[in-house]
């Protein structure tokens, strides 16, 4: 006896077609995890990335960057290998593709501009190193009057390098001196004396310190161009030819010097004037002594000529 709730059975021709969409999904399982296995497993040997990348979740969107302009006709540059930075250039390159080459700074050294020196000229009583001599070392009482007058060109040394400051001056000597420290006007006559010879050296120098009044002759028209000149005479002659005028009371201005009664009468007013001018000059030990008679040695009449010069605006 038939049980009449069993279903019947599908009809052969549907069965068949389940059977067949089963096998096709297995199939396709089949080759989908052959295509994993292959492209996950051997991506190097064909140079894939696989499809990993595919599965991967999305990244951050990358902004797209600006097209580089294209230039028809232009064919696109080749990759070139990176090659070292040449020194001293560098290119930026430009929105238009043009390549500006900035230059490195570099240094240039700023030239010497040779700087014009003016001539030296005493502007006070300092001590000057542009001369030396020898025998006249920076301790010495005169140096620095010795100093500025070589410097000026009012006095010389020697060939052999010393300038031999104790030596006696010849009134020869002292008129070739004074020649620079002369005043423009003329007040005498030049006078012919008989003991100058024409071609003597000194000659043109007397004949100047005549005119301008500084130094006298003896009677006779006589010179004495070889007579050491005493330190009285050069004081006197400096009084004359710079004008200086006699104090109202000269005694009394020579009380200073222990040894004024050593001064004969007719050289008092000049003396006395040469003192208020600070025209006496003498070393440490003897500020205070006139010596009159003493003969007048290059230092001291450098020291005499160095306070003419202090004390007269400059040419």
């Amino acid at each position: 006896m038939t049980n009449p709730l069993t279903p019947e059975p599908p009809p052969p021709q549907h069965r068949r077609r389940d059977d067949e969409w089963i096998a096709a999904i297995v199939a396709f399982s089949a080759i989908a995890a052959l295509l994993f296995w292959i492209l996950g497993d051997k991506e190097s040997q064909w140079g894939l990335k696989g499809l990993s990348g595919l599965f991967a979740p999305a990244s951050a969107p990358v902004a797209p960057s600006s097209p580089s302009p294209i230039v028809s006709g232009t064919p696109a540059p080749t990759v070139q290998p990176l090659l070292p930075r040449l020194l001293g250039r560098e290119t930026v390159p430009t929105p238009d593709s043009t390549t500006v080459v900035v230059p490195s700074p570099s240094v240039t050294p700023t030239p010497l501009v040779p700087v014009p020196v003016a001539p030296a000229r005493v502007e006070s009583k300092t001590t000057s190193t542009g001369i030396q001599f020898k025998d006249v070392p920076p301790n010495h009482w005169a140096h620095d009057a010795i100093i500025a007058l070589a410097e000026r060109g009012i006095v010389a040394g020697f060939t052999d390098g010393t300038f031999r400051p104790e030596r006696p001056i010849t009134r020869a000597e002292f008129a070739a001196i004074v020649r620079d420290v002369l005043p423009d006007n003329t007040r005498r006559p030049a006078i012919q004396f008989k003991d100058i010879e024409p071609g003597f050296w000194a000659a043109p120098d007397i004949d100047l310190a005549v005119e301008k009044g500084f130094m006298k002759g003896y009677p006779g028209q006589i010179f004495k161009p070889a007579q050491q000149i005493p330190r009285l005479e050069a004081l006197v002659a400096l009084s004359a030819g710079l004008d200086l005028q006699p104090p109202p009371n000269p005694k009394q201005v020579l009380e200073k010097y222990p040894d004024r009664d050593k001064l004969p009468a007719w050289a008092t007013n000049s003396v006395a004037s040469a003192s208020i001018a600070e025209l006496v000059v003498n070393p440490p030990d003897k500020a205070q002594l006139l010596e009159p008679q003493r003969p007048a040695t290059r230092a001291d009449v450098a020291a005499m000529l160095y306070q003419v010069v202090e004390r007269s605006p400059a040419k």
